[in-house]
């Protein structure tokens, strides 16, 4: 039987009637007195469980310490409906939002029709790549093999992932379904002064916790997005090279005066490495050489002011493209940025 989460979805299906267990957090307070009170009107019992009953259920997802189990509507044939009294039917075709579909959903129940008629036409395969990455991986089919490629997928802070590894290139990619975009993951390797493919290679939910198990040590480790090292105690090196900046055709140079990194500062460690952060920015005229690695603080802990800015940043005659680096074990977020400059095409404000 198929679970729903969150306040709302869990009241929708108590008013249909389709609730069949409902469960809720031990310490879940008065934001779910409505779920409660609906669900004793209901005729549903009310489970209290530990919350990390809950957080398993939900597989990770914000679930609002409530999960129900419900009983799906069954499918019939025309056949079937047509044999009832005087049956209302509603045919639909050329339906594909699914926002759409839900409204007229909703319009129908509320209307008292019998059934809804719909076309369906399987499951069909959606490309998911793009030409950029496309390219790079026929570029691993050149130069190494890609038949030893893994793929496996994860969901986490509301965004479910599908990695795609190629330890023989070495390097790793994974695309977020929620924002349809791909980006590169890799554990930094100091020897080489490179990224190797990304250390996990398999994953699990338990415990409440995302399990990741360790490529080439076999080490059981916690995935947590607010965490700063990597499993073998390395801080996690993070990269942002964002999309360049063309000099204008009616110019002859791009100069770059000022560019600022907007970030949330102030969060360093009380001691250790963390307590001084510093974000690193290269930048490149061409996006293939770089110059040389410059830093600026991003602000001790409780330097909420702290402002992450570099001058001087170089002229071009094609294109600007920054390069930005942290490795500090610290929660990094990068807001946008901005950038004073002369030349620059559609100059104004890169985020």
């Amino acid at each position: 039987m198929p679970h729903i989460y969150g306040i709302h979805p869990v009241l929708e299906a108590l008013r249909a009637g389709t609730v069949r267990r409902l469960r809720v957090a031990e310490r879940a307070g008065e934001r779910l007195r409505d779920v409660t009170n609906l669900a004793a009107t209901e005729g549903v019992r009310v489970e209290r469980v530990p919350l990390e009953v809950i957080e398993r259920l939900a597989h990770g997802a914000t679930h609002q310490g409530v999960v129900a189990d419900v009983e799906t509507e069954r499918s019939v044939g025309l056949r079937e409906l047509a044999e009832g009294a005087s049956p209302l039917i509603v045919v639909l075709d050329g339906i594909e939002d699914p926002h759409n579909l839900g409204a007229i959903l909703r319009t129908a129940d509320a209307a008292g029709v019998s059934g809804v008629v719909v076309q369906t036409r399987g499951y069909q395969p959606q490309p998911i790549s793009n030409k950029a990455l496309e390219t790079e991986i026929s570029n691993y089919a050149r130069t190494s093999t890609i038949t030893d490629a893994e793929g496996w997928t994860y969901q986490q802070e509301g965004h479910q992932f599908y990695v795609l590894n190629f330890p023989s290139v070495p390097a790793t990619w994974a695309f977020d379904t929620s924002t349809s975009m791909w980006s590169r993951r890799g554990t930094w390797n100091p020897e080489v002064n490179d990224f190797d493919v990304w250390s996990p290679r398999t994953h699990t939910y338990a415990f409440g916790r995302h399990l990741v198990g360790d490529r080439t040590s076999g080490r059981l480790s916690v995935l947590d997005v607010t965490f700063g090292t990597e499993s073998n105690g390395d801080a996690i090196r993070r990269v942002l090279v964002p999309a360049p900046l063309w000099c204008d055709p009616n110019e002859q140079r791009l100069y770059m005066s000022r560019f600022e990194v907007i970030l949330q500062n102030g969060l360093g460690t009380q001691t250790g490495q963390g307590s001084a952060p510093v974000a690193m920015l290269e930048t490149s005229h061409d996006a293939v050489t770089w110059s040389n690695q410059r830093t600026c603080s991003a602000g001790r802990a409780g330097q909420y002011m702290n402002r992450v800015f570099w001058l001087r940043n170089g002229a071009s005659t094609l294109l600007w493209v920054p390069r930005l680096t942290v490795s500090d074990p610290i929660p990094w977020r990068v807001i946008g940025a901005e950038f004073e400059a002369t030349g620059v095409r559609g100059a104004g404000r890169a985020a």
